[in-house]
């Protein structure tokens, strides 16, 4: 993108700023342990098998109610006020869950259902908040702080599924994560600016300069859509795919957390890599070669490794897009709402559909994974088509030609005078 930034001068707050990639790291554990703590959760609760799902949906439907809340409000003036509410929400909603865990047998699921929506709407307004931040803040580094956001988010998201796994059980988790988000209410601090107004004789709001960044933050929601969309294809059909090629259950389950990690590793070393690329070429880049390692993986002895260098090369994707969207349309609050919340959709309702178009024979699932791949970098290279400001056609004043200087007329041929029309 060559739009020129004119946004003002970063501001920020050192200890605002770590507080929120710390913050990052319990939101990210909380949202991974959500669904991989329900085995060990029906145990408690004595729930039949296959049971306890709402507790993710629930989750998941507290931050689409904290994204739809939240994201519309154009004044900021409060922001303080509002980051250190949603962080003592957080916090305190997931100690609660696990204390409500630990006293299972006389507490009931219903209370633990209550906590985890209340969990999940200080999660999404959270996660709102620090894209915004991020996003608005740092000017030229902002694509890095938002990697290292989104680093920290995935470290937290693979940690807490691990602990699990190890045996810690979910109540330690659970109370971790709270004591920690707890210790981040510097974050408070972070200055999110307030939105500010339209300019003076913008014109109609209806007519074509008003529809152009309508148009363009529909094409980057679209990306948004399409690559939660991939992103959690990938997660979800992985284990299958590597099933169906061999390898055991057990160990395809595990192998699927190299994606995971090849995520959160990209995240803080490639955009060092691409430092000197334009703002444009990481995310294509990235889905390109996301959609070569996806294909690569029909090979079943270089499948899991396909899978993490597919994960490394995704890494940079959703980061970027958000810092294209910023740069390019300002009104940070908004835009990172409309895309977190095309990214919730799209986690949830496109792995079904490349599941269908992936189930023909082993090289299915590949297929598909770099076809998706390869339609949000179409969407992506029409993003930044419209992002791309184009110069003005302007036609130079013709000057206007000089009178030729009067010659004198000769004392014999009569002078008529134009008549006036």
């Amino acid at each position: 993108m060559t739009a020129v930034d004119h946004r003002p001068a970063p501001r920020t707050d050192r200890a605002a700023t770590a507080a929120a990639l710390v913050l990052s790291v319990p939101l990210g554990v909380v949202t991974g342990a959500a669904g991989a703590a329900l085995p060990l959760l029906r145990e408690s609760y004595g729930l039949s098998p296959g049971s306890g799902v709402e507790l993710v949906m629930l989750y998941n439907l507290g931050a689409l109610l904290a994204l739809l809340a939240l994201g519309g409000a154009r004044a900021r003036v409060r922001a303080r006020t509002l980051l250190a509410s949603l962080t003592c929400l957080f916090a305190a909603a997931t100690g609660g869950m696990a204390l409500a865990v630990r006293t299972a047998e006389t507490t009931g699921w219903g209370l633990l259902l209550s906590l985890a929506t209340a969990a999940g709407f200080g999660f999404g307004g959270l996660i709102l908040l620090l894209n915004s931040y991020a996003g608005e803040n740092f000017g030229h580094r902002q694509l890095t702080v938002l990697n290292l956001l989104h680093a920290c988010f995935g470290a937290g998201a693979v940690t807490g599924p691990l602990l699990m796994a190890s045996g810690t059980g979910p109540v330690p988790v659970l109370a971790a994560a709270a004591l920690v988000t707890a210790l981040c209410l510097p974050v408070r601090r972070a200055p999110l600016a307030p939105t500010p107004p339209p300019p003076a004789g913008s014109g109609d709001p209806s007519g074509p300069a008003a529809r152009r960044p309508r148009l363009l933050l529909a094409a980057f929601a679209a990306v948004s859509l399409l690559y939660a969309g991939l992103e959690s294809s990938v997660a979800a059909l992985a284990s299958t795919h590597l099933t169906d090629l061999g390898h055991p259950a057990s160990r395809a389950t595990g192998l699927t957390g190299l994606f995971w990690a090849g995520l959160t590793v990209g995240r803080l070393v490639v955009p060092r890599l691409t430092r000197t690329w334009s703002p444009t070429r990481p995310a294509l880049t990235g889905l390109l070669a996301g959609a070569a390692a996806l294909l690569s993986t029909v090979l079943g002895d270089w499948a899991p490794a396909g899978y993490a260098l597919a994960g490394l090369a995704l890494s940079v994707v959703f980061p970027t897009v958000l810092a294209q969207a910023f740069t390019a349309l300002g009104d940070g609050q908004r835009v990172a709402a409309v895309l977190l919340l095309l990214n919730l959709a799209g986690s949830a309702a496109l792995p079904g559909a490349v599941a269908a178009a992936g189930a023909g024979g082993a090289a299915g699932i590949p297929l598909a994974l770099a076809a998706s791949a390869l339609l949000t970098a179409a969407v992506l290279a029409a993003a930044n088509r419209l992002a791309t400001p184009r110069p003005r056609r302007t036609t130079a004043p013709v000057a206007p030609a000089r009178p030729a200087a009067p010659r004198p007329a000769p004392d014999h041929v009569p002078v008529k005078e134009t008549p006036l029309r």
